[in-house]
């Protein structure tokens, strides 16, 4: 998991990121819905409420890394490795997403506009959270990265 501001995109050594960095560049008020890119990464956009964390489960994905950016208001995701996590719905191929019960212990990021986090395979995450101060329209770019774009697969864990 990486968490860091995006005029620092450019300090982050993966390069499977760079395609995902420079399309939000060239977007900064992307239209709500899918837009392709190439090789088989896209991003989604979507306009949200958040709410509690009740109710919400972590989930993972095997073949896709995530850059999620909220471009409006704010939200919390909650960060947890695999490592020892329950499934609580098993692995679904074709929606490339798994979810999984609570952990003993996570990690809570707040993230607004100008952060982006990077959730690997093996980063187990619950996105769309409340903060403490309350529920908050959102609206959230997510670029989903193929795992093996273009340099080597990056080992998943889990389900």
């Amino acid at each position: 998991m990486i968490l860091e501001q995006l005029c620092r995109h450019r300090l982050i050594a993966d390069p499977r990121l760079t395609q995902g960095f420079r399309w939000l560049a060239e977007n900064p008020d992307p239209a709500p819905g899918r837009h392709e890119l190439a090789d088989g990464a896209y991003v989604t956009v979507a306009d949200y409420e958040t709410a509690p964390a009740e109710g919400k489960r972590f989930e993972a994905h095997k073949r896709f890394i995530d850059i999620q950016l909220v471009t409006v208001g704010e939200e919390q995701i909650d960060v947890a490795s695999l490592d020892g996590m329950a499934v609580a719905i098993p692995y679904a191929d074709g929606a490339d997403i798994a979810f999984y019960d609570d952990p003993s212990r996570w990690s809570t990021l707040a993230l607004g506009p100008c952060l982006f986090a990077v959730f690997y395979p093996d980063d187990a995450h619950r996105p769309g959270v409340a903060l403490p101060t309350g529920a908050a329209r959102v609206r959230k770019v997510v670029v989903k990265i193929p795992v093996g774009y273009p340099g080597a697969p990056v080992p998943s864990r889990g389900a």
